[in-house]
């Protein structure tokens, strides 16, 4: 995968070096969370355990259930536990990134190769089709949580300044829902019926929230940029990242309150090193980044950072209290909670993105232990076995995490989990 880094641009930086908090009349200050519990962890010693030899299919784990999809070189497939046996084609969509909550719409895209001009279609699972009028110009397209509206941000001058919404896709009519003027749109997400916005005017750095009849309200004002925001399970705080010369910040906003809080510095690119700004690795762009919400909200797993040495920080919310995890050979390049939010699995990448370990971490200490090599982790409703597409041994491997017992489910290099269901 082509690398995807780009660095800051010299005035961001310069802004970053400045006092991190900015006044905002009009709307919230970013205040800094409290200094963490001392019940903080700090980061453990490594010595990972071996790897047991895998037992084949024949030998099934016991405790095994529910169904798992997993993708093959002939399409997805789907194996039910406790039987082992194959069923039926699975219903999930391979792109289902583009569909409603309820998968009742999806949308499709049709883009000039240069992402010009592009063609947005309306599909209802039963075969309905609309096709929505005018183009768009480098779009970015989200439904909102649990609901049918579509919002659209259009780039007509290359650079995101304006959102279109479609309150029913039945009704395929777009309305220019924000205007960013002289503005870029830098990043979006639904809250509610509104939208949160990360707004950057020349130097300046705004989060925004638009109402649906179209009023605008200033939430904070930032030191640096925004390209990315994360929603909690409950769709109502968001987390995203801030950058200065000493490294990264993960900080929270609820729109609604209008408070945004500085959860602390959670990772850097290398000692005396510039932050590098770059796509994070659970949005499928490759960068060192990644941020992940517990089930219940309380706590953000947050890895970063291209340079040695790889660090995991988990953060209570409320408190600030901190578990830092230091993994030998890479980055996390994926953090996976599992149902019960009592353990994460994380799949480290090396720099090269060739080398992946799986360890499993308690995120209130922080101590980890390595299972195997491997990536594409996915957890079984139950949070007892992780499926992993291996790397050592090509398939995918079953592993119980309590146990480190591992079965050799599927045999192919081109075999990676899916869904893991009841």
């Amino acid at each position: 995968m082509p690398d995807l880094r780009f660095f800051v641009i010299p005035s961001v930086l310069l802004a970053a070096t400045v006092a991190y908090v900015v006044a905002n009349p009009a709307g919230a200050s970013v205040e800094p969370l409290a200094t963490p519990a001392p019940s903080a962890t700090p980061r453990p010693t490594y010595t990972p355990t071996p790897t047991p030899t895998p037992i084949p299919a024949s030998q099934q784990l016991p405790g095994l259930s529910g169904r798992l999809t997993y993708q093959s070189a002939q399409g997805l497939r789907a194996v039910e536990f406790p039987s082992g046996a194959s069923v039926d084609s699975p219903t999930i969509e391979s792109h289902d990134w583009d569909s409603s909550d309820d998968g009742v719409w999806r949308y499709n895209m049709r883009c000039n190769d240069n992402g010009t001009g592009c063609q947005i279609s309306l599909h209802t699972r039963g075969g309905r089709f609309t096709l929505l009028g005018g183009s768009y110009d480098s779009p970015v397209a989200k439904w909102q949580p649990g609901g049918h509206a579509l919002a659209i941000t259009d780039a007509p001058e290359g650079a995101a300044a304006r959102i279109f919404v479609i309150d029913d896709p039945s009704v395929p009519i777009a309305r220019l829902a924000y205007d960013a003027e002289d503005g870029v749109v830098a990043a979006f997400e639904w809250s509610g019926d509104d939208l949160l916005i990360a707004l950057h005017v020349g130097g300046a750095r705004q989060l925004q929230l638009v109402s649906r009849t179209g009023s605008i309200r200033a939430v904070a004002e930032l030191s640096a940029s925004v390209s990315y925001f994360y929603p909690s399970p409950d769709g109502r705080t968001f987390a995203f990242t801030q950058s200065d010369p000493a490294g990264w910040h993960l900080m929270t906003v609820d729109a609604l309150k209008e408070t945004v809080v500085d959860l602390g510095p959670m990772g850097f690119d290398g000692p005396g090193a510039v932050p590098v700004v770059s796509a994070p690795e659970n949005q499928g762009k490759g960068g060192p980044m990644y941020v992940a919400w517990s089930p219940d909200g309380s706590k953000l797993a947050f890895g970063g950072g291209f340079e040695p040495p790889y660090i995991m920080t988990t953060v209570n919310v409320a408190s600030g209290a901190e578990a830092k995890t230091e993994f030998p050979s890479g980055y996390p390049g994926e953090i996976k909670w599992s149902l019960d939010g009592a353990t994460l699995a994380v799949s480290t990448y090396d720099a090269e993105r060739t080398h992946h370990e799986t360890w499993v971490v308690d995120p209130d200490t922080g101590a980890g232990r390595h299972l195997m090599d491997g990536c594409i982790i996915v957890w079984s409703p139950d949070s007892r076995f992780l499926a992993v597409h291996g790397e050592d041994v090509h398939g995918i491997a079953l592993i119980d995490v309590i146990s480190g017992a591992r079965m050799q489910l599927t045999d192919s290099q081109a075999d990676a989990p899916v869904s893991w269901t009841e």
